[in-house]
């Protein structure tokens, strides 16, 4: 019962919290010591988290306790944008499904076989890593990864006109986490190019 309360305590205050916004639509090119990155995400009413972590010796993200969600928004016209510390490694580390009708918005975390994009981010850079498609599967989140470069410069370049021309590709990976279970978890991640 203890264990249940502490867990509501903390997703209540996760929730609230104000932090990981997306990147002011009038922001100039990055410094060398940060990362604007680019994500497609549909439905628009699934928010994803984005946290800062390392990648162990089995090749599985550990989040870093540590440090606050580098980003943790609902997407604009189907992308996120947002901005990280140059040289770290990030990844989608929950995804809350908005609009449901619940006090708390369901949310899921991507542990044992649930894979999730984890990707670096190269000083002075704005990179595009790829599209996600969510589905909610009876209490079992379904994420579905493409690429569409194009699209997510169309995009940029109406809403984030100085960043447009400056867009590339960014490296990612689809990795296993050391994340909890404790909540509603991934389904294992299909891949289509």
């Amino acid at each position: 019962m203890l264990k249940l309360i502490a867990l509501l305590g903390l997703s209540l205050m996760l929730y609230g919290c104000s932090f990981g916004r997306p990147l002011s639509k009038e922001a100039k090119l990055p410094k060398s010591d940060e990362t604007y990155f680019i994500i497609g995400v549909k439905p628009s009413n699934y928010k994803v988290q984005i946290f800062q972590g390392s990648i162990n010796n089995v090749e599985r993200f550990t989040q870093n306790p540590l440090k606050n969600a580098t980003f943790g928004e609902v997407p604009d016209k189907g992308y996120v944008v947002g901005r990280a510390d140059a040289d770290t490694i990030q990844a989608i580390t929950s995804v809350y499904h908005e609009g449901t009708g619940s006090f708390i918005s369901p949310f899921f975390t991507p542990c044992k076989d649930g894979l999730t994009p984890v990707f670096s981010t190269p000083g002075g850079k704005v990179i595009y890593l790829l599209d996600v498609y969510y589905e909610n599967h009876g209490g079992k989140l379904k994420a579905i990864y493409s690429q569409n470069f194009g699209r997510a410069k169309k995009y940029l370049e109406k809403n984030y006109p100085d960043l447009a021309p400056a867009l590339e590709q960014g490296d990612y990976s689809l990795l296993k986490t050391t994340l909890s279970c404790d909540y509603n978890v991934y389904i294992p991640a299909i891949q289509v190019e």
